[in-house]
């Protein structure tokens, strides 16, 4: 029988993008709304990486991924905009390829 991995690719990406999207929400001047999205957005992520749907989950993984995409947003602050439009492509590449 074979052991499972320690990491899925699925779920660093997925943690990635919803530690930016957690950032982003936090250090960007849109506005609420848009602010309220941004965390909304991060949020949806972030419990559907770590829910069980039939496969393995890698919390640690997801955590530790989405410490590294809040360390990185914050770092491109002066870009966020262009940032923000990345990582929304990102995420649609992401939830498209299935």
């Amino acid at each position: 029988m074979r052991e499972p991995g320690l990491v899925r690719g699925r779920c660093m990406v997925k943690g990635f993008i919803s530690g930016s999207f957690f950032m982003a929400s936090i250090i960007s001047g849109y506005g609420f709304i848009p602010q309220l999205l941004l965390f909304a957005a991060a949020l949806f992520i972030f419990i559907e990486s770590i829910m069980l749907f039939g496969q393995n989950v890698y919390i640690v993984t997801t955590v530790l991924f989405n410490l590294v995409g809040i360390a990185v947003t914050f770092f491109m602050q002066g870009i966020l905009s262009l940032y923000i439009v990345l990582i929304i492509l990102i995420t649609a590449a992401v939830y498209a390829i299935k």
